[in-house]
């Protein structure tokens, strides 16, 4: 197919403003998450800088949605909380995951963190300190979620959905009904991007 020269000029112009818009927003996203805090983020060289931008250029660029951009946005805040270096290597291992995550995703994760802390805090001190059962936890969470926000399949579909990052794993009751229990990798998500506090519009669901 021969495109001409003028039709070239036409596209390139538009790819660079389009680019261009793209960059800016991102900018604005990453600014206002960041500022938040007041979080100095400390990245030792340029290359590594470039690295963590096209991270999240590449994230908006194959559909990531504001809201998964400023989750990712929170968890470099996080991770530069901590007083280091921020290295693209390791801050890949959350903007993957939380790139790819539906709001309903989201949801059911803030809240199987949230009640997993809960009856832990629950049993603190009692002979069954450090154990919730899985079958309790699944309740919680519905309780949380259903009906305000997701029916209790769309609950259970999004639950089910989070094992491909290995957030939530299957364990089974003692009737062999198996539910699903948070793992040491949401936990851990959770909390460097400060997923619990994350405001989740309704509308959006």
């Amino acid at each position: 197919m021969i495109i001409s020269r003028t039709a070239q000029l036409v596209v390139g112009s538009a790819y660079k403003a389009w680019k261009g818009k793209q960059v800016r927003e991102l900018q604005k996203i990453l600014l206002e998450e960041i500022s938040e805090k007041n979080t100095l983020i400390h990245v030792e060289d340029v290359d590594d800088q470039i690295t963590l931008m096209e991270m999240f250029y590449e994230a908006k660029r194959t559909g990531a949605a504001n809201e998964n951009l400023r989750l990712m946005a929170r968890a470099l805040r996080g991770m530069a909380a901590k007083g280091q270096p921020v290295y693209p290597n390791k801050f890949r291992k959350y903007a993957r995951i939380l790139a790819e995550l539906r709001f309903e995703e989201i949801l059911v994760l803030a809240a199987f963190y949230k009640m997993n802390k809960q009856m832990l805090a629950e049993v603190e001190g009692t002979v069954s300190a450090g154990k919730v059962t899985v079958h309790s936890l699944w309740m919680r969470v519905e309780g949380e979620v259903v009906p305000g926000f997701l029916s209790a399949a769309d609950m259970a579909s999004a639950a089910y959905s989070c094992q491909r990052h290995g957030l939530l794993i299957p364990d089974i009751t003692i009737d062999n009904i198996g539910f699903l229990k948070p793992t040491p990798l949401l936990d851990e998500l959770v909390e460097i991007a400060d997923m619990q506090d994350f405001p989740i519009d309704p509308e959006s669901l």
